[in-house]
């Protein structure tokens, strides 16, 4: 691991590149660039923002690492709790600590592939207000509620973003890909719209919440997948895709249409992000129907845990 710079609390880490070592089927990036579609080249010239350092956040961030991304920034102004280690990227040395700040320092000694990191040590709302946003290419955003989804899904229309979340039974979880012009956040779960968006809402501390690694670490892989699928010729065929590991409703594989009538994004020109719009009180909305807007019709997730969570 080599620190660069720590300035305005943002420090800066890099994986080591152990690539020069081997050659041919040696190589430490040998087996993933036999994979069909798979361009290590597209990985290495990618910035992709993780919002979010929590379940969701750690395990894409362990996972992008190992894949090699060119340069991961972490946003996240929560600190390390006790009882985030039973399913986070985080040791005892790291408890009382900024997250985005461990998380950055631990993926750092994980990868092989010469990453970049950057923690930036706030909330991301927080980050945007204060100027201190990196730029990116694609964004991740692994948070615990809708209201933080919904301003990332404005504030990034102009480029892809990565949105995922677990269910409060632990059972489900979904990942939605939001491209520009294509369906947004909002398109996708229209119901989370009639929450506060606005700037402040969100930040905080995870709630305690029911949460277990296997249904984190799932849908964190799958977010994984389809951040390949957007750079290089890894197929995906879906937009909106859910696994019940539980087994209790089929899972969702589908193509969800833009909404012309979207408050987040119907009309909107990419790049321009206006105020959110005014909402009521009520927090975390229920299950993600599809409805009408999906091009499978009719179809929706029927469960018994409420789809908002981090992880």
């Amino acid at each position: 691991m080599t620190i660069f710079t720590a300035s305005n609390s943002i420090r800066r880490y890099c994986c080591v590149d152990l690539r020069r070592r081997a050659d041919g089927p040696d190589a430490v990036d040998d087996r993933q660039k036999r994979v069909p579609g798979f361009s290590q080249q597209a990985l290495d010239g990618a910035t992709v923002a993780v919002i979010g350092a929590g379940g969701l956040g750690s395990g894409f961030g362990w996972g992008a690492v190992k894949k090699g991304i060119g340069h991961l920034v972490i946003y996240d102004g929560d600190v390390v709790a006790l009882s985030n280690l039973n399913r986070q990227l985080y040791s005892p040395r790291d408890l009382g600590k900024n997250k985005a700040h461990r998380l950055a320092r631990n993926a750092s000694k994980a990868g092989y592939l010469g990453t970049r990191l950057t923690a930036v040590p706030c909330f991301f709302q927080a980050a945007v207000q204060r100027g201190l946003e990196v730029p990116c290419d694609i964004v991740f955003c692994g948070v615990d509620n809708d209201e933080t989804r919904a301003y990332v899904a404005r504030h990034y229309l102009d480029r892809p973003v990565v949105i995922a979340a677990v269910s409060d039974d632990a059972g489900h979880g979904y990942a939605a890909v939001q491209e520009p012009g294509q369906a947004c956040f909002g398109c996708f779960r229209p119901q989370a719209l009639s929450a506060d968006t606005a700037v402040a809402a969100g930040e905080g501390a995870c709630p305690a919440d029911p949460a277990v690694i296997d249904v984190v670490s799932l849908v964190a892989m799958l977010s994984l997948y389809a951040l390949d699928s957007l750079i290089m010729a890894r197929p995906r065929a879906w937009n909106f895709k859910q696994i019940a590991l539980h087994g209790l409703f089929p899972d969702v594989s589908t193509v969800v249409a833009r909404r012309p009538d979207c408050p987040l994004c119907g009309g909107a020109t990419p790049g321009i992000y206006p105020p959110p719009p005014q909402g009521t009180s009520a927090r975390k909305s229920g299950q993600p129907t599809l409805g009408a807007s999906a091009t499978t019709s009719n179809q929706r997730s029927d469960g018994p845990g409420t789809v908002r969570r981090g992880g």
